[in-house]
Parts: structure tokens; sequence; C-alpha cells
């Protein structure tokens, strides 16, 4: 039997970030960690005690100029990384401008080429081993990945099928490719865009107060029988920013508030002050709640709680929260006990 520290149960195939921040002050932060691979990497962190933190996987790829005390800083956080020198290239960096004192608008733009991850650079890892597998492509490349780390295990002996949550990238959600969205979701165990993209594929306005109806309508052409009468056994997660998410299977599905959303005028006020930048907290969701569909349940609906819970500490600042410990060793993210918040958030839904 394998030791837990050579298990790797999730690895994430988006890449790190060092955003060049623009705050609304008119201050400038470099080096500022980002991308979808962090914080989808640091969602499953969250919900990885320190004693299992290395079953979280990551591949990095750093380029000449990548800042020593970055690196530093993401090892303290236990993960296996698996770290690719570009000598040849600069690290990919971005330039996240804010343009208001809410944080809400915002533009971002690379200023460097980047330096992608794709399966080819997990051969010869132990993250090729992974149980879990974040993908942040487009409907084609979700298939070519796919197909290439199922080419590459068979290549290492690696038999079991490992499961797949799809982020989609947001320049693909187009109605031409809803027919394309729909047969790559079939490949995958969970596929979770954001409403605004859902909306965008299935051609429809997003409402100023969308309800649950209107979810259901946008999940409503990826469950069709197809001509051979089968069903996709797909979830879609469907992630709603400050209102939540909503899951929807064949034969489940349920709305789920955010974690600050607010539920009376005190709450309200407490939500405003706690929430700072939104950036990241979808793929850290996802990150959660893939890890936590794997460790703790196979229920995708307990394991979106998680991801809200996960997506509620990266909007408490800009970047990447602060990973400290109690006196007893337990980690503490912001200050906070990750599983205290959990159960604090499930007890509020009625303990699902």
């Amino acid at each position: 039997m394998a030791n837990v520290e050579d298990l790797i149960a999730f690895t994430s195939l988006g890449m790190l970030i060092l955003d060049e921040v623009h705050l609304p002050c008119g201050k400038v932060v470099e080096n500022v960690i980002g991308g979808s691979g962090c914080f989808a990497s640091l969602g499953a962190r969250l919900f990885c005690p320190k004693n299992l933190s290395t079953q979280v996987g990551w591949t990095i790829r750093k380029g000449h100029d990548f800042p020593a005390e970055t690196l530093r800083q993401l090892e303290t956080w236990g993960m296996t990384l698996s770290v690719i020198q570009e000598d040849k290239c600069p690290s990919t960096r971005g330039q996240l401008k804010y343009l208001d004192s809410t944080f809400a608008t915002k533009v971002f733009k690379y200023i460097t080429p980047t330096l992608t991850i794709q399966p080819e650079h997990l051969r010869n890892t132990r993250l090729l081993t992974s149980r879990d597998f974040h993908l942040f492509v487009d409907p084609t490349q979700v298939i070519e990945q796919t197909t290439q780390l199922q080419e590459l295990r068979k290549a290492a002996s690696i038999t079991p099928r490992p499961t797949v949550v799809w982020e989609p990238k947001a320049y693909s959600c187009v109605p031409e490719n809803l027919q394309a969205f729909v047969e790559a979701m079939r490949i995958v165990n969970v596929f979770s865009p954001n409403h605004i993209e859902l909306a965008r594929i299935v051609n429809k306005k997003v409402p100023p107060l969308p309800d649950e109806k209107f979810f259901e309508d946008l999940c409503a052409p990826f469950f069709h029988p197809q001509d051979d009468g089968s069903t996709p056994q797909t979830a879609l997660v469907v992630r709603a920013g400050d209102q939540g998410c909503f899951v929807k299977s064949y034969s489940e599905q349920k709305w789920l508030p955010a974690y600050y959303a607010p539920q009376d005028n005190t709450e309200a006020i407490t939500r405003v002050s706690k929430v700072v930048d939104t950036t990241g907290a979808g793929n850290a969701f996802l990150g959660a709640l893939t890890i936590t569909l794997l460790m703790c349940s196979e229920d995708v609906i307990f394991a979106a709680c998680a991801g809200n819970v996960a997506a509620s500490f990266v909007v408490e600042q800009v970047g990447v929260p602060k990973l400290s410990s109690s006196g007893d060793g337990t980690d503490l993210w912001n200050g906070e006990d990750v599983s205290a918040r959990f159960q604090a958030y499930r007890a509020r839904l009625g303990h699902y």
C-alpha cells in the first residue's frame, strides 16, 4: 500500500500568474499570486488538513524572473509542487486594474506570454497519478486534455479513471459552441461555468435578480436525452458569485447561497465589510468541491457547500488568504478554522 505522503488526490492544470494589481487608491502592488491553478489548488488545500496537504499537487512553470519569496510562500502550504524552470522566458504576468472603490469593476490583461500547463508536463511525475484533475480550458481542449491524460496514465500503468472537473474559458462561452459544450460535458464528472458564461452559451439574458427557475432553464439543454436515449451522468454546477451556486444533475438539483449572502440587515453590513475582492473565488470553489467530492462524500451538493466556504476565504483580501496555526497545530486561514466555518455554513442550511 502506498504511503499517505505518496498519494495525490488533486492536481490542477491551471496556471500561476504574478499579478501587478492597481488598487482603487492608486497604489500598485506587484507579484500578487494569482491564476486559476493557484486558486484551485488553494481551494483544495483549504479542505486538506495539514497531515494530508501533500495530496494536493500542482505544476508550476516559473520563468527566469520568478521571485524566490513567492515560491517560499507556496511551499508553506505543504502541497506537492512540481516546479519547471523556464530560463529563457519570463514568468506569466498579468495586470489587474480596479476601476472603482468597491473592487467590483476591474480589467485584466496579460503582459507577458503565458506559460500554460499541459498534460505532457505531468509525465514522469507523481502528479500524473492524481485521482482528481481540475481543467480550465475550452470544449475542444477538454477533450484533448482528458484523452492525453488517459494515454499518459495508461503508458505509466495507472489504471483507475480520474475524476475531472472542468471550468470553461470565458472566450469559448458563445451560442455557436452549445453543441460542443454538450458533447464535452459528457466526458467529465463536473462541468462548472459561471452563470454569465452559461447564459451566453444558451443565448439567454441574465435578469437583474435571477431566480431558481432561471438557473433551471440555463441547465436544461445539457440534460436532454441523446439520440441513443442516454442522459448525462455529469453534474452541472453553476457558480453565481455573491448569489451562490446552483447544482444540477439528472436526478437532483439544489440552490446554495454564498457564505457571505446576507440574511438580515446586520449580516448585510458584515458582508460588505468582509468581502474585499472576488478574484479567484470561482477557482477556489472548484478546488474545494473537487477534493471534497473525493475525500468526504460523493454528494456533489455537499461538495458544493465546501466550494462556497472556500470562496469565502478568497474574497476577504486581494490575493490569497494568510496561513497560520492554532496552539494545537490546526491550520488557520485568515485566523479561522476552515472546518468550523464549514460546519457553521451547513448549520445555516439545516445541516445539508
